[in-house]
């Protein structure tokens, strides 16, 4: 059995206070590269395996522990539970997870990236084998794509999601398949993180193996 050292969960207020001061850079009608904000030794991206630490990701929502190369979501209730890398933010880049949903079949799973203040992409899965792809605006959500089934998608295990996002430009993979390629004019550069949802918590949680960001 593995054991898990549990890190403590922060409120939303602290985590709105770090993404009020993120940089935020407007985008023009073409498709450029964006900057981004990066802490010394964090600029060309991270690779969290997630053997020793999680010190680098803060806890949103949920109970989130670590240990034995995996970083575990335990679900709470009729919540959404979730953590972003916080040593930095960014632009452009080429962001993949490998993770495992366990539990509550329909319930989304889902990568964040360029949140900050308000808004985001997210990249939602489920173990029905759908994906869908939903914009945080600020004053609402826009849906880029509505749910789909692709067969892409394992059922109960491990899928690695990948987003490489330049400019406006983005592209959305599961398990090395290209399963959506867009443009969208929104947010320029922000943190990336991980979250699901669960209906109960008996037996709903998501492991992530790895967590890998390269800069491009």
């Amino acid at each position: 059995m593995k054991k898990y050292n549990t890190v403590k969960p922060v409120k939303w207020l602290v985590f709105a206070l770090v993404l009020v001061c993120s940089f935020y850079v407007p985008m023009s009608s073409k498709t450029t590269k964006a900057s981004g904000v990066a802490r010394v030794g964090y600029a060309n991206g991270f690779n969290e395996q997630f053997t020793t630490s999680a010190s680098n990701w803060f806890i949103v929502s949920g109970k989130w522990t670590y240990g034995s190369g995996v970083f575990r979501g335990n679900a709470v209730a009729s919540d959404t539970s979730s953590v972003f890398f916080k040593q930095a933010e960014y632009a452009n880049f080429d962001f993949q997870v490998k993770m495992r949903r366990k539990g509550c079949s329909g319930c989304d799973n889902s990568l964040s990236v360029r949140n900050c203040c308000a808004r985001s992409l997210n990249f939602h899965y489920d173990n029905l084998q759908r994906y869908s792809i939903i914009a945080e605006t600020g004053i609402g959500y826009k849906t880029i794509q509505p749910s789909t089934k692709s067969t892409a998608i394992i059922s109960g295990g491990f899928n690695v999601l990948r987003v490489v996002a330049i400019g406006n430009a983005y592209e959305f993979y599961v398990n090395n398949k290209l399963l959506k390629k867009f443009t969208y004019f929104g947010q320029s550069s922000g943190h990336v993180g991980i979250e699901f949802f669960a209906w109960e918590t008996k037996g709903n949680y998501i492991e992530v193996d790895y967590a890998i960001l390269k800069t491009k």
